[in-house]
């Protein structure tokens, strides 16, 4: 697993899906990202948790099929709750 460092998240985006119907959208830019891990010096955020991230600052890694972004905490916009 990747392991970011000091005050950096690694997220994946959030794909929303419904049990009565799924609406498959064409959206290069998923608004919703869930937190895989967090570095050590990161505070606010946990495992699991959903956030939103700029669209800027961020490092998009492909690490085994799966596509994930390291974020610098501080570009992070808010937790969705």
């Amino acid at each position: 697993m990747l392991l970011p460092l000091g005050k950096r998240v690694l997220v994946k985006a959030h794909k929303e899906t419904s049990k009565k119907s799924v609406l498959l959208l064409n959206d290069p830019e998923p608004w919703k990202y869930q937190v895989v891990e967090v570095g050590d010096e990161v505070k606010k955020l946990s495992i699991d948790d959903f956030v939103v991230i700029g669209s800027y600052g961020s490092m998009p890694i492909d690490y085994q099929g799966e596509k994930y972004l390291i974020v610098e905490e501080a570009h992070v916009l808010a937790k969705v709750v």
